[in-house]
This record gives C-alpha cells, structure tokens and sequence, in this order.
C-alpha cells in the first residue's frame, strides 16, 4: 500500500512490494499463535511452496481447548459428538486427540492440512529440512518462549474470563488441597471446597491436570477425557506433587479406571509410603483397579506417584484416579 502511494517505507519492515521490479519470492512465510483470548498456547509454523511444518509446544491441551467462541453453535455441536462417540475418527484426532509435537502437510496433495505426515517414513527428508528452517528462524528472536509475568496470568485467571491453562494454577487458590484451584473446579463443573482426589482428565485445555512422567514414557496426555502413554522401558511412572489432601477426607479404596495393551503391574506411592500393587492383564476394555487404603495412608498427602511394570511399547490409558 505505501508502495501504490508513493510513500517510502523503513527498511525494518518485513513486507515486501509484490510488483517490485526487484521482488524475490521468500524461501519460507513463518507464523506463530501464543494466544488466543484468555487461551494459552505455543505454536510455530513454517509454510514453503509445497509443504506446512508446525511444531507444536504445549502438548498437555488439545487442539479445540476451552475458549472464547464456546457456546457457539458449530462448537457446541463439535463437543456434544465428541462425547456422545458419533464424531468421525478423523475429526476426534484434530479436534480432540492428543497434540502432536510435530506435523507436515502436503499443502499441494491435502490442501485442508488433514493428513498429518510426520511420521512418515516417506517424508522423513523433507521433515527434517523443514524442522530446520523453523528452528533457525525461531533462534534469530522468539518473544513468545518464555513464560507470561505473575500479573498478566493474575489478570486474565482471576478476572471474568474462564481460563482453564496449567499457566493459570501458579496464581489461584486451592483452598481444599486436592492440587486444582477454586477457579478451575468451578469452570469444570467440579466442589472446589469438597477436598476430594479426584482426577477426571476432561478438560481439554489442562490434560494431565498436573500429572508428570518420570521421563520413562511417552507423552502423558492422551485424548481429552484420558490420560494416554507408552512404556519406553519396562517400568516407569507418574507422579503427582503439590497436594495437601486431608487423607481423613478420602477414605475407601484408591481406585483407577484404566485398560493396557500389555499385561501390567501397578505400585502405588503416597508420600513416599507404598500403599499397595494390583495386576491387571491385557484387554482392549477398560477396568477398574481399587487398592485398600491401609495405615500408611494418613495425616496430609502431599505426593502420590503410579508405577506401571508392563512390555516395553505397551500402551496404557487411564479414565479417572480418585478414592471412592
């Protein structure tokens, strides 16, 4: 526009004039997203002439995260498929499906970006040239790599808006101790003062809901609804820290809704303090595991952590952890 008007622009500017006698078409176009509203989010991309690169850095939220257009028709209609099972396979891996690290798209053979092609053994050459250029365009200056300053995260979590982010959690109360805030239990429909353990894995933009790998496991975040992994090793696990649960209000069985692909044993750790093992076989059908809570479970649990004894590449989902 300044160019048509006659105007000369700073050479700082990183547009360029189209209809220049001297253009050069670029090498690549890179584009980023951090935010959408009161959405946190990391994604960089890099578009050549033929294919899409994206990397992916916040892996524990799904695509379609809580956001400022739910209650619109086309997302509620989106949501209300994917929980009553009718939304296509396809759709479910975009929409809902676990984030991947990386994706590749033929811009020319899949122009709607549906196939992602990534791990493909065919594409690998041109994954990892184009990983390349993203990461040396992203070294030159990122302002988005760090995290967002207390007061920002203060503003946004706390005020009217409903962000559900793990970022959010650093600045709220947890006045129950169950390691979710009062906020974030009311935005996802839960008793914010019950002080129950209760991890359900529904919520699209904080997955793991504070849940960690010890490093032996694939990404933790599966699905929305679940927790989803695999073994690199024979034995690993995942840990909780952060809690200040009253075991006084949680008496029963601890119990997990899971199924594994591979014949599994699981330990469970309170504190520290075993508090007890189950084996469970392999099935393609979920079951519930339930532990007796005996005399180690007491006083304030702090730290819980599930070690999982299977294959390695066994593949294990978890529903829900809770004590009921």
């Amino acid at each position: 526009t300044l160019s048509w008007g006659g105007i000369p622009y700073p050479k700082w500017i990183e547009g360029q004039n189209l209809f220049a006698p001297d253009f050069q078409a670029r090498e690549f176009v890179g584009s980023g997203r951090d935010r959408c509203d009161h959405t946190i989010d990391r994604v960089r991309t890099i578009r050549t002439d033929r294919y899409r690169y994206t990397k992916n850095y916040k892996l524990d939220r799904v695509f379609l995260q809580p956001q400022y257009r739910d209650g619109r028709n086309f997302l509620d209609a989106l949501r209300e498929a994917y929980a009553a099972g009718t939304l296509s396979p396809k759709l479910v891996e975009i929409y809902f499906g676990e984030r991947p690290a990386e994706e590749l798209y033929d811009i020319v053979k899949d122009p709607a970006q549906v196939n992602n092609l990534a791990k493909s053994a065919e594409y690998q050459d041109t994954l990892i040239s184009h990983r390349k250029i993203l990461n040396d365009w992203v070294a030159k200056g990122d302002l988005g790599a760090g995290e967002e300053p207390k007061i920002e995260l203060e503003q946004n979590g706390n005020g009217r808006f409903k962000g559900v982010n793990a970022e959010y959690e650093r600045v709220r109360t947890d006045s129950d101790g169950d390691g979710l805030s009062d906020r974030w239990e009311k935005f996802n429909g839960r008793d914010p003062g019950d002080g129950k353990l209760q991890f359900e894995f529904d919520c699209g933009g904080w997955q793991t809901e504070g849940w960690e790998s010890d490093g032996g496991l694939t990404n933790i975040a599966g699905r929305q609804g679940f927790l989803d992994f695999n073994l690199l090793t024979e034995v690993a696990s995942i840990s909780r820290d952060g809690l200040k649960i009253d075991a006084g209000k949680n008496k029963g069985k601890f119990a997990l809704r899971l199924r594994s692909s591979g014949a599994t044993e699981l330990k469970v750790v309170a504190n520290g303090e075993a508090l007890g093992s189950a084996g469970f076989s392999k099935s393609d059908q979920f079951t519930t595991i339930e532990i007796p809570l005996g005399d180690s479970w007491t006083g304030i649990i702090k730290s819980l952590q599930l070690s999982f004894s299977a294959p390695k590449d066994s593949t294990i989902e978890v529903d829900w952890i809770r004590v009921q």
